[in-house]
């Protein structure tokens, strides 16, 4: 095999798949910022918003309903103000509509909580989710990214069960993404790998398994980067949601792990048979 330097192959240069996803995803908030009335806006994050509390209606709904009285009686004996009343607000809010609205699992990827957070996640999507697209191909890419969505929704109400706050942003899909170009970017012949051959598609290079990314210095340090860059600043603040903005950093945590695991259910290359991480 040919040892020269691996051809520089630029990661970054998106598929159409991917710019349309990235434009779908400024053009909804450009229309929910620019279009929308206020209250409007509100009912729109509220209905397609990830709630943690609310999803329980789909399995318990006495017991759902009875635990939103009960905060939207709290909240009525507390001066109004600040958080008291805002999660008496949503309580309120939720009793009345009285439905899981399980969509939202996914729904909530579609929306934002300012051009800041849509435009970051955007870059963010054509960086690195524009490399499995190019791997993928767009129907296995799109599932990856419902499958990333879900599992950042379920992971942030892992850890905030009761949260009131609609969770919104594409981050775990973002993070999905980010989880399945790592395990197959760092290989030898991938397009972040030191080696390979003239003339391979970097892109569709075989994916080395499991146990042979976990010893690969490189892909290690790029996840634990990823994970900094992540928790930290939850340290500091903590889901983009109404009435204050937050990270919601288990959403991409739960996000990265859904894409890294499910990567090899999906890869439709496959993997190598032997050791081709350095």
């Amino acid at each position: 095999m040919d040892s020269s330097p691996a051809p520089r192959e630029p990661i970054f240069n998106a598929p159409l798949t991917t710019l349309a996803l990235a434009a779908l995803l400024l053009a909804i908030h450009a229309i929910r910022e620019w279009l929308l009335a206020d209250g409007t806006n509100f009912r729109m994050v509220f209905d397609w918003g990830f709630i943690p509390a609310r999803l329980p209606f789909l399995w318990a709904p006495e017991a759902t309903a009875d635990e939103l009285r009960q905060l939207v009686d709290s909240a009525r004996q507390t001066p109004a103000g600040g958080v008291t009343w805002l999660n008496g607000r949503l309580a309120d809010e939720l009793l009345h509509d009285g439905t899981a609205h399980p969509a939202t699992i996914i729904t909530h990827a579609g929306l934002h909580g300012g051009w800041a957070h849509v435009i970051i996640n955007s870059l963010w999507l054509v960086a690195f989710g524009g490399a499995v697209d190019r791997r993928f191909g767009p129907i296995r890419y799109l599932l990856l990214g419902v499958i990333s969505a879900i599992g950042g929704a379920l992971a942030h109400m892992l850890f905030d069960p009761e949260s009131l706050l609609p969770l919104i942003g594409a981050s775990g899909v973002v993070s999905g993404y980010t989880g399945a170009m790592a395990r197959f970017a760092f290989a030898t012949g991938g397009p972040l790998g030191r080696w390979r051959a003239p003339g391979d598609d970097a892109f569709l290079y075989p994916a080395p398994p499991l146990g042979e990314f976990f010893r690969n210095q490189r892909a290690l340090t790029f996840v634990a980067l990823w994970f900094a860059l992540n928790f930290l600043p939850s340290l500091a603040s903590g889901a983009f949601g109404v009435g204050e903005e937050q990270i919601a950093w288990m959403a991409h945590i739960g996000g990265f792990a859904a894409g890294f695991f499910a990567f090899g259910l999906l890869d439709p290359v496959g993997r190598l048979p032997r050791a081709t991480l350095h």
